[in-house]
């Protein structure tokens, strides 16, 4: 898939984030256990989507377990044994498993789910990770990049929210 491919009402003026990484760029879920200190009170789930950037590519997982453990100031040592670090990719394969359609490549880095009109947005439906759910331990080019989709991704649930409420959906009294 073209890097610089356009689609209307989206710019993308950059390389893939791919290249602009200067280690193995990586996603993965990660729950925070109950009691470690780090939810807020707005994490319904305690659930984040933390990108990385690994050293090498293998052993991913066992990667941002230590990376985790220095940037969060937590003992992670059994988190992989617990699955509170799961469903995780290099960005390679998690742009593969991309469900939305004619989209730009990278947006399918933030996808958690498809299908539902609560909780998706654009033509196929797609749920997206949201900005208070994601963490980026990468390098400052990598980071400016995702936070451009972050914006993209934030600017299409308002316009949803918008829609719904013009539509007399997302009022209390409808």
């Amino acid at each position: 898939m073209n890097a610089l491919k356009k689609v209307p009402g989206i710019e993308a003026p950059w390389p893939s984030v791919r290249i602009l990484a200067k280690g193995h760029l990586a996603v993965a879920t990660v729950t925070l256990p109950d009691g470690c200190g780090l939810a807020g009170p707005e994490d319904t789930f305690a659930e984040r989507r933390v990108f990385f950037e690994a050293q090498k590519p293998e052993d991913l997982a066992g990667q941002l377990q230590e990376l985790l453990a220095r940037a969060w100031c937590v003992d992670t040592s059994d988190w992989l044994e617990r699955g509170l670090i799961c469903n995780v990719y290099s960005a390679q394969e998690a742009i593969a498993q991309g469900m939305a359609e004619g989209l730009p490549e990278e947006l399918a880095l933030f996808e958690c789910g498809a299908g539902s009109e609560s909780f998706g947005v654009g033509p196929d439906l797609i749920h997206y990770w949201r900005q208070n759910e994601i963490d980026l331990l990468v390098t400052p080019r990598v980071a400016h990049r995702l936070r451009f989709w972050l914006a993209e991704i934030e600017a299409m649930y308002r316009e949803k929210d918008a829609d719904q409420e013009g539509a007399g959906k997302g009022s209390i009294t409808s």
